[in-house]
């Protein structure tokens, strides 16, 4: 029950960073729509409600996924430690490999969809340096996200069944009868 119970775990994870994907790269849809001048480095643009709304949903659901992400693996981490003398499972250095780098996929992409959705907060024209793609490379990170997270929870999960299959005493070695021979 638990293995099944962690896997829609991990979908759910995967899911919700892809939907937090996709809706930035909506709203990097619904910001390139808007008219702009551009000089240089520098541009002029009329800001988008539909990217705003968009971009605001993606960094709450990506958030929400790290959350998750954090507390499953995290809490599965803290719960099933392996004990000294045996050495650490490869599949707790995975699991705590992987977090960390969701971790830092998901700083780079929460502030940077942070960054795209706040230049989209207000109506009106918005000038200076250009501000291009953000929502794009948000989605990306959201992405990137999403695999960690799943790499994250999925090593989390095999190390406690690893663990708990370990600890399954076995049945006695019983001979079976054999017939007698003639």
């Amino acid at each position: 029950m638990a293995k099944i119970l962690g896997c829609v775990v991990c979908i759910l994870v995967v899911i919700m960073a892809a939907v937090a994907g996709v809706l930035s790269f909506k709203a990097d849809d619904a910001e390139n729509k808007k008219m702009q001048f551009k000089q240089s480095i520098f541009e002029c643009r009329f800001k988008s409600h539909g990217a705003y709304k968009r971009g605001l949903a993606a960094v709450i659901i990506l958030s929400l996924s790290h959350v998750i992400v954090n507390l499953l693996a995290g809490f599965l981490l803290a719960r099933f430690k392996i004990n000294p003398g045996k050495g650490s499972s490869i599949f707790r250095h995975l699991s705590v490999a992987s977090l960390i780098f969701s971790w830092i996929a998901y700083a780079i992409g929460f502030t940077i969809l942070i960054i795209a959705t706040m230049g989209n907060r207000k109506h009106g024209m918005a000038c200076g340096v250009s501000q291009h793609r953000f929502f794009y490379v948000g989605g990306v990170m959201c992405f990137v996200h999403g695999f960690f997270a799943l790499v994250a929870c999925a090593a989390a999960i095999a190390m406690i069944h690893k663990k708990i299959g370990a600890n399954v005493p076995t049945r006695p070695n019983t001979k079976v009868p054999t017939r007698p021979t003639i």
